[in-house]
């Protein structure tokens, strides 16, 4: 098979087939091996394949050449939650920071690493950052519930009776996640299923 070999490993992902995308990208000289377009695609095969760990390698470095790049940073936050998944939750805060260092108004990273300090019972810490967030994502509902549910960790009542009442407000179907929130405080972690981070 001939052409360009960044068209071929595209037609590839298009065909679902990662791993011949990644062959075709080892046909590239060197030179091309370590551009940010070449570490993306690089990226997105690994998460396709379900390895969120080489994702990250990749996509951090594509990220560190091209801060900026909506779609570098996407990629970026979706392998680290699949790092947060794999039940590596040191890890996955370990690189929220360092994308945040970068980037400190990234919202996707602002609001992952809430989430992990949060099932971390780090609550004053995921509650900050859940208001960070917040203050550019107003009407994200899952972002409400996981403050709330801090809040409430920290014996902060009426407030997080507030903030639940704010998410009600934006999406009464989250009645049963809300609820779920409150009784499961102080008793173990709560899954927002459902209402996980959009990017």
């Amino acid at each position: 098979m001939g052409g360009d070999p960044i068209e071929r490993a595209i037609d590839s992902l298009k065909r679902n087939e990662p791993l011949q995308a990644l062959t075709a990208l080892d046909g590239l000289p060197d030179q091309r091996q370590n551009g940010p377009e070449v570490l993306l695609l690089r990226g997105v095969c690994c998460l396709a394949t379900g390895d969120g760990q080489r994702a990250y390698g990749y996509l951090s470095r594509a990220h560190q050449q091209k801060a900026g790049d909506p779609v570098i940073t996407r990629n970026l936050i979706t392998a680290i939650l699949a790092i947060a998944r794999e039940g590596t939750l040191p890890q996955a805060v370990a690189h929220y920071e360092n994308v945040l260092d970068l980037d400190p108004a990234n919202a996707p990273a602002l609001l992952g690493l809430a989430h992990c300090l949060r099932e971390s019972c780090d609550f004053a810490d995921a509650a900050e950052l859940y208001r960070a967030y917040l203050t550019e994502q107003a009407d994200d509902v899952a972002a409400l519930i996981g403050l709330g549910y801090c809040l409430q960790e920290l014996r902060r009542h009426d407030e997080a009776r507030a903030v639940y009442d704010r998410a009600l407000a934006l999406d009464p179907d989250a009645r049963p996640l809300v609820l779920k929130s409150k009784s499961t405080a102080s008793a173990g972690s709560i899954s927002l299923t459902g209402y996980a981070p959009t990017f």
